[in-house]
């Protein structure tokens, strides 16, 4: 599998899964911006507060190759192979220099399903951190150009759907956590039905009885999740239930 190069310059909506804008020169310079998913270009946790720049990549196709006046091998790359990618000015097709690839085994970069679980397992215990604590959310609206009470109510429903859902099971969910996702989500649904739209800033819906609901049980179900901690990002882990 071949990727090219590029540069994570800045976080511009924080709509699932996260969108990013990229930066790829050129063999002559030339510098095109490309806007993509989070998980199309890196496999980091990138979030609207994060650090920019940072290393991403983008999958792409071989056109073919030659060698410049000094020697320097140079390759057309077309970015709208396989995944049908392009730059804002439409632009696919790019001529760069081989150091500039990366060949990567494939095989390598799947992960098993219970990996999988796990990252969705560690993403809702930094949602319940965010959730339930008031300076958190302050801090985070300081750092992020989003609209941070949306993103709290909206962020839970990218992970839980279904509070049932079989998925969130042994070994990767415990009995207690499973008990604490559904309780944490019915106050969660009734906070959703109850705030206003378009939801009010930070200080004004600190002030109410729906966000303090909201943040006590956040809380109450992190430390559930806690008793535990963060699973392996990488590795199926099995731990004491």
């Amino acid at each position: 599998m071949l990727k090219i190069k590029v540069r994570i310059e800045r976080f511009t909506d924080d709509t699932f899964p996260g969108w990013v804008e990229c930066r790829l020169v050129d063999a002559t310079g030339v510098q095109h911006l490309f806007e993509e998913k989070v998980p199309v270009v890196t496999t980091e946790k990138i979030h609207a507060g994060g650090a920019f720049p940072s290393d991403g990549v983008i999958q792409c196709s071989v056109i073919s190759t030659r060698y410049s006046p000094d020697n320097q091998e140079l390759v057309t790359i077309d970015t709208n192979s396989p995944w049908g990618i392009e730059s804002k000015t439409g632009q696919t097709r790019f001529e760069v220099f081989r150091d500039q690839l990366l060949e990567i085994d494939e095989s390598a970069g799947r992960v098993t399903h219970r990996v999988v679980l796990q990252r969705i397992r560690n993403r809702m215990i930094e949602y319940l951190e965010l959730a339930s604590s008031f300076d958190d959310q302050r801090d985070y609206q300081s750092r992020a150009p989003v609209h941070v009470p949306n993103e709290i109510i909206n962020r839970w429903e990218d992970y839980v759907n279904d509070p049932c859902d079989p998925a969130f099971t042994t070994p990767t969910f415990s009995d207690a956590e499973r008990v604490a996702i559904a309780k944490f989500h019915d106050t969660w649904d009734d906070v959703a039905d109850a705030t206003p739209e378009p939801l009010p800033d930070l200080d004004t819906l600190f002030g109410t009885r729906e966000w303090k609901r909201l943040r006590d049980a956040a809380f109450e179900s992190l430390q559930v999740f806690l008793r535990r901690g963060k699973l392996s990002e990488a590795e199926e882990e099995i731990q004491d239930q």
